[in-house]
């Protein structure tokens, strides 16, 4: 799912700049693009964070030596992460509600981050980073396009 992850950011940031170029389909390419990773998000956050293969989901063995904690973690920041993709569409998109999706799902990944760095200052764990990756890059750009929402 990581290689998926990465061809549909870069997709995205192709797109978003063909989009600013005023590329024909740049803007329509943006919008499927980033839809189908918040899709990534959303329904498989807790197997995409845990390092859970696609076809391993429904297997019992997949998930030893993995508490309910990581599990309800993964899925917080899938359904934040998600929430902030579409918060980033709709305000490229020049939709309404953007700045409200932006601040929900700033929100809900900024708690998912400070449980993260609490968690992960006791022990040091690849999930942790995992996160901590995808709430800076989508973070980020979440809180510079709420601040200047106009911008685009």
């Amino acid at each position: 799912m990581k290689k998926a992850e990465i061809i549909l950011a870069l997709l995205a940031l192709i797109s978003l700049l063909m989009k600013l170029t005023e590329i024909p389909l740049g803007g329509l390419l943006f919008l499927f693009s980033m839809l189908i990773l918040s899709l990534l998000y959303y329904p498989f956050g807790f197997a995409f964070f845990n390092n859970i293969r696609l076809r391993e989901i429904f297997k019992k063995e997949s998930y030893k030596g993995i508490s309910k904690g990581r599990i309800f973690g993964a899925i917080g920041a899938g359904i934040g992460l998600s929430t902030v993709i579409i918060g980033i569409i709709f305000s490229v998109m020049h939709y309404p509600g953007a700045g409200f999706n932006l601040v929900m799902g700033l929100v809900l990944t900024i708690i998912v981050l400070g449980i993260a760095l609490f968690k992960n200052s006791k022990q040091s764990n690849e999930f942790y980073h995992i996160i901590f990756i995808r709430i800076a890059i989508l973070g980020t750009f979440g809180v510079i396009l709420l601040f200047f929402q106009n911008w685009l």
